[in-house]
């Protein structure tokens, strides 16, 4: 049994946002340096949800940022 509560179900992780924004049954096609757009796209509302979060409290530890972005405190760390 997990020792932390489950992230909210209307919480969605950045993995489901890439599914939703790709396609869970898109084709692919041949050139899958051109599907990356979403990602991209992805990365960057991330970033600006980071700042808006950062702005809003600045004192957030990187626990309560992983929280409220529904990431790891590794990812947290990781984040370029």
């Amino acid at each position: 049994m997990p020792d932390h509560a489950p992230a909210p179900a209307h919480a969605a992780t950045p993995l489901h946002r890439i599914r939703a924004k790709v396609g869970e049954g898109a084709e692919r096609s041949a050139d899958t340096t051109t599907d990356l757009e979403p990602l991209k796209t992805l990365i960057e509302e991330t970033r600006l949800h980071v700042l808006r979060l950062l702005a809003e409290n600045p004192e957030l530890t990187q626990r309560e940022l992983a929280a409220a972005l529904g990431i790891s405190v590794a990812a947290t760390r990781r984040g370029s």
